[in-house]
């Protein structure tokens, strides 16, 4: 290390000689620069710059007064010409900083470079950095000696990278990275709950049906839900999961299509990871069913959704005993989402729906069968976003470790900032815990009882693993101290209702009744509101399902949350008014007894089995009246005969409207119009006819040995 600094480049032949003022202007600043001995004024760090420089160790992480600050880094000549003259010297801020907010404003500041101590880089004394060529540097300074008021707070540490590329010497680029000092009676540190967040954007539309594979990809090694569920395994961290992520998984591992028809690539890596899930010792919640948007829910008037999002009894058994924690999108808690989660539990089923009767446990420890009512359970947990300006802790008073509201739910506040990577945007992993330890070290200093992390993609759970403080658990955090809750959490409900909540309420009022028609409870759940729950999800909004970050992620999400909506309106409307369940029937010539017979087809072109009514409406029903038919079950792609039995009070002609409903009486599919002629001349003739066309008999019995020709083929 050289003991003064390389001269500066002579002056080019050619320039204008300084006049006698500036000249002892000039001479006069040199003097007092060198007689401080300390500062010489930087400027911030520019786009121009023409060095990378990486910091890749900052000691101490806390200083002390009597500490030595050293740092040590890389510097890479980024450009194409040959630098020169290239020196790193310690930088500093010399602001102290004692609030979080004050760390939002880092954005160049001055500061000043030590000049007693600096090392020459490049590959010769005289400090040269060809094109690409990269250096190591170490500096380090007494804490003492820097010029920082003594007192507690962050202050800002880095280096900064002086020399020539042929304009004279100047500043070719610097990293920072924030300094905690601690210097009076030792702050003891906070506690830190690191809260793992495992959910996806929905792509399951089906049993074994997935819109696209992207949950493959995060599941893979390497992949986000692969990463974070590695992080939830780390000692003292928390995890939440979604059980529709748990579900979409046990399909998946069952083998599983997507609806392109191709044969997806996730049914290796999604046992894996319910395996690695299975053995997970740390604490976890679990969300409600699709992590759905209370607020979004609420505004649309379907709490009722949010009720059968949180019921057990539809839930996989392996988490359906974790208590409940809910995180409302964007971590925006309301008063109004709050009242949702306190919804009466016998509200809870969707409004013309009834629920099937209790049946065994079904495949993959899933409860085949939800039951009348959601089954009260105790008040949730709930994780809304800590205000940034710092209003929970308004006119110094030290925020609890929870909040209390009157609707029953349980608050706890996690810190949007916390893992942010510093002053540097892409600060490297030196800078990003040196900031984790700024924020950590301002709360404590803020008498905050805990620091709450959400960790919810790659980066966040990397900069998480980098502070190795011990961590605490969210249930502790519960059992400690509380106070009602501040109104500075709370937030104001939306008042602009945007596509996606008509698309959630035009979701729930077509999928309204349709659960009893459905044997398989499950299905039933998947066709009514756990369709609503998913069109509702709050992961639709925050781009976790997709590929990528930032805009490109949102734009994925979009894109994939406007084919999954369509994709499921088109299912619904097939049965509500297509021909998913179709009516068929033939002429026919019936006696005047009052038991006489006549059959009608009832085509199932579902690949479920259902359970429907067979009603007819006639114009007269005084006269002619025709008793509804239930029909139990017709199983996947089945067509049955059913047998009606007209009742005819006088001769005449009628028309008698045939329609399907569900057993619990929602109309679906295309109703059909039937003509009657009623006569009365020893015998009465009924003839029978559709008016878009008559079918034969020989087609339905034709129609019903092709299907049971194909079930046996597969």
């Amino acid at each position: 290390m050289s003991s003064r600094p390389l001269p500066s480049p002579r002056r080019r032949p050619g320039r204008r000689i300084l006049g006698v003022p500036a000249l002892l202007t000039a001479v006069l600043l040199a003097t007092l620069t060198v007689l401080s001995g300390i500062t010489v004024a930087a400027t911030p760090a520019r786009a121009e710059d023409r060095v990378r420089v990486d910091l890749t160790s900052v000691t101490p992480k806390v200083t002390s007064a009597t500490d030595i600050v050293t740092l040590s880094g890389t510097v890479t000549n980024t450009g194409d010409t040959t630098l020169t003259g290239v020196q790193a010297y310690l930088w500093r801020d010399q602001q102290v900083r004692t609030t979080r907010t004050e760390l939002d404003t880092a954005d160049g500041p001055t500061g000043a470079r030590y000049v007693a101590r600096y090392v020459i880089l490049g590959t010769d004394p005289s400090g040269t950095l060809a094109p690409g060529q990269q250096s190591p540097f170490t500096v380090s300074a007494p804490l003492s000696d820097l010029g920082i008021p003594a007192r507690d707070g962050v202050t800002m540490i880095g280096v900064q990278i002086r020399g020539s590329y042929g304009a004279g010497n100047t500043t070719l680029g610097r990293a920072r990275a924030w300094l905690p000092q601690d210097l009076g009676t030792q702050t003891t540190p906070l506690q830190v709950a690191s809260v793992v967040l495992l959910s996806s954007a929905p792509s399951r539309v089906a049993t074994g049906t997935f819109l696209d594979d992207h949950l493959a990809q995060e599941i893979a090694p390497g992949g986000r839900l692969d990463v974070l569920l590695r992080s939830a395994a780390g000692n003292g961290r928390t995890h939440l999961v979604d059980p529709a992520l748990i579900v979409s998984l046990q399909d998946m591992a069952k083998g599983y299509k997507l609806t392109d028809g191709s044969t997806g690539a996730g049914e290796s890596d999604a046992k894996t990871w319910l395996q690695t899930f299975d053995a997970l010792t740390t604490p976890g919640y679990r969300l409600p069913y699709g992590s759905v948007d209370i607020d979004l829910l609420a505004d649309v008037g379907h709490a009722d959704i949010v009720q059968s999002a949180l019921d057990t009894t539809t839930l996989p058994a392996d988490i359906a005993q974790l208590p409940t924690a809910v995180l409302p999108a964007g971590g925006l808690l309301t008063r109004r989402g709050l009242a949702t989660l306190a919804g009466t539990p016998t509200d809870a089923s969707p409004t013309g729906t009834a629920s099937p009767a209790p049946s065994t446990t079904g495949s993959a420890g899933t409860s085949a069968t939800p039951s009348a009512a959601p089954t009260p359970a105790a008040p949730p947990v709930v994780l809304a976003a800590q205000p940034t300006d710092g209003a929970d802790t308004a006119h110094g008073a030290v925020p609890p470790a929870h909040w209390t509201t009157a609707e029953g739910a349980t608050v706890v506040t996690y810190d949007t900032r916390a893992l942010t990577p510093g002053p540097d945007e892409n600060g490297t992993d030196a800078q990003q815990r040196q900031s984790i330890a700024a924020t950590g070290f301002l709360d404590a200093l803020a008498h905050r009882p805990a620091q709450v992390r959400l960790i919810t993609d790659v980066a966040t759970a990397h900069a998480d693993d980098l502070d190795t403080s011990a961590r605490t658990s969210l249930a502790s955090l519960v059992e400690g101290t509380s106070a009602p809750i501040s109104e500075a959490v709370l937030h104001a409900p939306a008042t602009t209702e945007d596509d996606r909540a008509g698309d959630v309420r035009r979701a729930a009022t077509s999928t309204s009744g349709l659960a009893s028609m459905f044997t398989d409870p499950g299905i039933a759940a998947d066709m009514t509101w756990r369709l609503v729950a998913s069109l509702a999800s709050s992961q639709w909004t925050t781009g976790t399902g997709a590929t990528g970050s930032g805009t490109t992620a949102s734009a994925a999400a979009s894109g994939s949350y406007v084919a999954y909506r369509d994709l499921q309106r088109d299912r619904i409307q097939q049965i509500t008014d297509g021909n998913a369940v179709a009516i068929s029937a033939r002429p026919v010539l019936l006696t005047a007894r009052q038991d006489t017979q006549f059959p009608v087809t009832v085509t199932n072109n579902l690949s479920v089995p259902v359970s429907v009514r067979l009603e007819f409406e006639s114009e007269n029903a005084e006269r002619l009246h025709v008793p509804p038919v239930d029909i139990r079950t017709i199983g996947a792609g089945e067509a049955i005969g059913v047998v009606a039995v007209p009742r005819v009070e006088a001769n005449g002609s009628y028309t008698v409207v045939a329609r399907l409903t569900t057993p619990s009486g929602t109309a679906i599919g295309f109703p059909v119009d039937i003509d009657v002629q009623a006569t009365q001349a020893g015998r009465v003739g009924w003839i029978l006819m559709i008016v878009s066309g008559v079918v034969v008999i020989g087609t339905t019995v034709l129609r019903i040995k092709q299907v049971r020709a194909e079930r046996s083929r597969a």
